[in-house]
């Protein structure tokens, strides 16, 4: 609906995604607008290096956006220190809280 090309990378299942398949795919797209990953995968239990994905983004113009949804309240997650764009945050899962309420939160780059 809005004309975007997706470049999707799939990894096992139940193993986290490289940093480095993260800067060879960003090579070979430098047109990239943004990198979309998850803190954590419910149904596996991974945790992604997020930290290092986003060292790795924040050296192109791309903004990187979390799915924190099944990680935020368990896994580490430093959004400015890690340089993260844009984290959405669900409360039905780690926060264990009602469903319907969603957090997102923007980075300067990302407003």
């Amino acid at each position: 609906a809005f004309g975007i090309t997706v470049v999707e990378h799939k990894v096992p299942w139940g193993q986290a995604v490289d940093p480095a398949d993260v800067t060879r795919l960003l090579a070979e797209h430098p047109d990239a607008v943004a990198v979309y990953g998850t803190l954590m995968e419910s149904s596996t239990g991974v945790a992604h290096d997020v930290q290092a994905i986003a060292a790795v983004v924040a050296k192109t113009p791309a903004l990187f956006v979390v799915d924190a949804i099944s990680g935020a309240g368990v896994q580490e997650c430093r959004m400015d220190a890690w340089g993260i764009d844009m984290l959405v945050v669900g409360g039905q899962k780690a926060l264990m809280l009602p469903p319907g309420l969603a957090i997102v939160a923007a980075s300067a780059k990302a407003w």
